[in-house]
């Protein structure tokens, strides 16, 4: 949970300069943040010295410092800990102190504030967000419209490739910590951050435009009703509750070249291919045509990987809803088969406007899946 926010107009230019210096900057830019950040800790945690765990237990896990320590007055944690301090996002208490519930990582020379692990995050960033971000074409000096943007990674690249970005959350908390990573990576003026329900915010600005480029990394877990879940994950039983609305609304956004790069997941079964089948309607409906591309499948079937997983973040997220861990499993087990589901796919979907009458198939298909992916649903 988020303790603190900053005041956003006291910061100085460049807040994190100090990180450079004390050699922080170079560290975090040498981990693989594309996996579950206590996996990244557990390979690398024996090769590091004290100061070095306690950065990453710092800045990337959520963890607390003591402040009488002896390794928190040396000059690497120390510094460290200024630095988060002149932010206005240290919280102490009992003599140690924490990063106020974010957590602080780089990836692609972006600074990014965003929630410490946890198993009902506000402020999401994970595998997903990169999978979508490693997809991303900048056209430097073109308008770009990033939604449920959270933190606001996409936001941020493009933001500083060069093109003007604006950036929409339904979360307030998101949009102020958005705003704060414009600002500490110097891209405010490029970055117009909005509150509201996806194009609905933009309602709340004097002049519309068109967008080159439209990004979602919505709430896409195919998860039945039911079963308890962050909203931040949530996609509905099929995956598609959000993504649904955005390719409905992105044909008046584009522009006659623009694309809309939406990634996500769904749900499908060998007697239910319906997921398909609404986002097809959705881009006939925008006058889109799209290229969906399966990317990972997940067997829902005895044993399953997905349903373990769903279900330890169920329980977590919901404590008492079930008795235990394998009560939770069955149940939720239980609820895919309701809506006849074998599998569940990650995907990335490519849509843009079609300049003439639609002579090619609205959506293509284009499956690269197996099943269990080891390099997690986004990577091949």
């Amino acid at each position: 949970m988020i303790e603190v926010l900053p005041s956003l107009n006291s910061l100085s230019s460049n807040p994190l300069r100090r990180l450079d210096t004390l050699g922080v900057t170079d560290f975090l830019d040498t981990l693989d943040i594309s996996i579950d950040p206590f996996e990244c800790a557990h390979r690398i945690w024996d090769q590091l010295d004290r100061e070095h765990q306690e950065i990453v237990s710092f800045l990337m896990l959520g963890g607390e410092i003591d402040l009488d320590s002896e390794v928190a007055k040396r000059s690497l944690l120390k510094g460290t800990v200024e630095t988060i301090a002149s932010l206005g996002l240290l919280s102490k208490h009992n003599g140690n102190a924490s990063l106020s519930g974010l957590s602080l990582i780089r990836y692609h020379g972006i600074w990014l504030f965003a929630d410490a692990p946890s198993p009902s995050p506000l402020l999401y960033f994970g595998s997903d967000s990169i999978g979508l971000a490693r997809r991303l074409s900048p056209s430097p000096g073109k308008n770009a419209l990033d939604l449920c943007s959270g933190p606001g990674i996409q936001a941020l690249i493009l933001a500083k490739s060069g093109m003007h970005v604006t950036a929409i959350d339904i979360n307030p908390i998101a949009s102020e910590i958005c705003q704060l990573n414009a600002l500490v990576n110097g891209i405010s003026e490029d970055l117009t951050v909005l509150t509201g329900s996806l194009y609905n915010a933009l309602n709340n600005i004097e002049s519309s435009c068109s967008y080159e480029l439209i990004t979602v990394n919505p709430p896409l877990l195919p998860i039945p009703e039911d079963v308890p879940y962050p909203f931040v994950g949530d996609g509905g039983p099929d995956g598609l509750n959000i993504t649904s609305k955005v390719i409905r609304g992105a044909g008046d956004k584009l522009t006659d070249s623009g694309y809309l790069s939406a990634i996500g997941m769904i749900g499908l079964g060998t007697n239910n291919q319906s997921a398909f089948e609404r986002i097809q309607n959705d881009l006939l409906q925008a006058g889109l045509n799209g290229v969906l591309t399966i990317i990972s499948s997940f067997n829902l079937g005895p044993q399953s990987g997905w349903i373990d997983g769903i279900a330890c973040t169920s329980v977590a997220h919901a404590p008492g809803k079930y008795s235990s861990k394998e009560e939770a499993v069955k149940q939720i087990s239980r609820a895919y088969k309701k809506i006849h589901y074998d599998r569940v796919c990650a995907y990335h979907l490519k849509a843009w406007r079609e300049r003439q009458p639609f002579q090619n198939p609205i959506l293509t298909i284009q499956d690269c899946s197996a099943d269990g992916n080891p390099l997690g649903p986004w990577i091949l």
